[in-house]
């Protein structure tokens, strides 16, 4: 993640404002709907999400069902406000929102036994089990890292229970004349290698963004020695998604959002694919064990790229140099492969992040390992 590099990339174009046809309303209405299903992205995942809906019901005894009932119209409504409250209705973000929430939900919907085997799959390496460790204790024991700034010093910081499975780590800085909240969550459960290796990730990604922010304090006080302070600071905010493909893997999506006070915030994303019994990060050639198909792959993405810029009436045109078919962008889903594009990696800040999914039968047809969906 280099903040300062797309820090200080210009303003291409300003988020699109919202069409005047939609009603100032976190509700979608029935027309906005079907506009919001015109795009093949966003009708994908709601299909795969009702999908999941439906065999989650199913899996469930009737006297739970009222239940997941309740939550689903819950978590529909609160999806509406985020999305209209965050984003604005009209704008390429307000619908990637919904489809990416979409892809999240349905992989909570995922039936219990699927969520549950996998911990049962790592335990920690010679103990046989993995280690108990309540969210206090885990808050207690979080290692304060040094700041990166090459000074004595040494950045407060706290992991507390996150209320999902996982922890988030916080912190707050003052550091010449610029502030700095920062926090990263990162899921556990998955077994104790998966689960330390899946800590470590997390942790760099603290420890990247604040070597960043103090580089960019140093110089900002190097430029205007004496100034006060400034009046905004930087807030950066990751949160994650975990897809379980199957029971021994599992693929886990850092999104993280800063703003550094310019023009915009920006979106960044950070992908890890584990194997669960050892903790290990899985690469491209474990996933198509024989030859990676790099052009069939690229060919994909383009294609899937393209599609979703015609329905954003975006410009079109260099999509093939910026595939980048790189294990720091691909997650395993239980449905295939998803490969994700932060804002400016495939065209403007405006035209929001793109996702590529690649369904598991064409992957199987490439070569790709079965047993990453068995």
């Amino acid at each position: 993640m280099n903040i300062l590099r797309v820090a200080a990339l210009p303003v291409l174009l300003a988020l699109l404002p919202a069409p005047a046809a939609f009603a100032e309303s976190a509700a979608v209405s029935k027309a906005e709907w079907a506009e919001l299903m015109k795009n093949p992205e966003f009708r994908i995942a709601e299909q795969r999400l009702g999908a999941a809906y439906k065999a989650a019901l199913a899996a469930r005894p009737a006297a739970e069902r009222k239940a997941l009932r309740e939550a689903q119209r819950q978590w529909n409504a609160q999806r509406e406000k985020d999305a209209f409250e965050q984003f604005g209705k009209g704008t390429p973000r307000y619908t990637r929102f919904f489809i990416d929430k979409a892809a999240a939900r349905a992989a909570e919907l995922q039936p219990p036994h699927t969520a549950k085997r996998a911990p049962a799959a790592a335990p920690a390496k010679g103990t046989g089990k993995a280690p108990a460790v309540s969210p206090a204790t885990r808050a207690v024991n979080a290692p304060a890292q040094p700041s990166g700034s090459g000074k004595s010093d040494v950045l407060p910081r706290t992991a507390t229970d996150d209320g999902k499975g996982g922890f988030t780590i916080k912190s707050s800085r003052q550091y010449a004349g610029l502030s700095l909240e920062l926090s990263v969550s990162y899921p556990q459960g998955l077994g104790g290698a998966a689960d330390a290796a899946v800590q470590r990730a997390a942790q760099a990604l603290f420890d990247e963004t604040v070597a960043s922010y103090e580089k960019a304090a140093a110089e900002r006080a190097a430029e205007a020695p004496g100034n006060a302070g400034s009046p905004h600071g930087w807030e950066s905010t990751t949160g994650y998604t975990l897809f379980h493909p199957s029971a021994r893997y599992a693929s886990v999506l850092f999104s993280t959002f800063v703003d550094t006070g310019g023009a915009h915030p920006n979106r960044f994303f950070s992908a890890r694919t584990y194997d669960l019994a050892t903790g290990r990060a899985l690469t491209l050639h474990e996933l198509f064990p024989q030859t990676v198909p790099t052009d069939a792959l690229a060919r994909y993405i383009v294609a899937s790229v393209l599609q979703q810029k015609k329905a954003r009436d975006a410009v079109t045109g260099d999509e093939k140099d910026n595939v980048d078919l790189d294990m720091d962008r691909i997650l395993l889903t239980p449905y295939g492969m998803r490969i994700v594009y932060a804002p400016y990696e495939m065209g403007s800040y405006a035209e929001g992040e793109y996702v590529v999914d690649i369904s598991k039968q064409d992957l199987l047809k490439l070569g790709a390992y079965p047993a990453l969906w068995q």
